[in-house]
Order: structure tokens, then sequence, then C-alpha cells
């Protein structure tokens, strides 16, 4: 078996895998319901919800969700907030990838 290196080496666990998957069908359906919400004129989600969810391993689903339903494209500094969320968990993703 391959030695693991770093902190990162649960990551792959399918455990954890299936939690951030999880997070991130969260994390989709909160933006859909946001757009929803725009579109309505209703109340909405605060964008620092959204941040949240998007950091606690949603950004996957919070980037679908942005591409799908074209939300919060254009907003800054929501868009580059986000962004550099999810370049964090791409950098950890594939670091754990390649350090297994």
């Amino acid at each position: 078996a391959a030695a693991c290196a770093g902190a990162l080496c649960g990551f792959f666990a399918p455990h954890s895998l299936y939690g951030v998957a999880a997070v991130s069908l969260v994390t989709f359906i909160v933006f859909v319901v946001d757009k929803v919400k725009a579109v309505a004129g209703a109340s909405r989600i605060s964008e620092k919800a959204l941040l949240w969810l998007s950091a606690l391993g949603g950004g996957a689903g919070g980037l679908a969700a942005m591409l799908v339903a074209r939300h919060k494209t254009r907003k800054q500094p929501f868009r580059s907030r986000f962004l550099g969320i999810v370049a964090v968990q791409a950098a950890a993703f594939l670091a754990a990838y390649f350090l297994r």
C-alpha cells in the first residue's frame, strides 16, 4: 500500500467525499432557491450564508448553481470571494490527490 503524505491523507476516504458531495448538493439547492427568490422579489438568502456554505465544502455545488441558474455571476465582491473559495478547495483537492 502506498504511504500517505501530509494532513490531507484522509480527504479521499469515502466518508469525506460523501460529506463534500452532501454539502455541495445543499449549497446548490440554496443557491437555486436564492435565484428563485430574487426573480420573485422575495426576501433573499444572505451572501454571507452563501459564502459560508461554499467555504464549508460546497464550492462545487455553488459553482454548478451559478452556471446552471446564472446566479451571482457578475455581482462583486461576492464573485471574487466565491471564486477564491473555489480555488482554495480545488488546490486542496489536487494536493490531496497527488500527495496520497
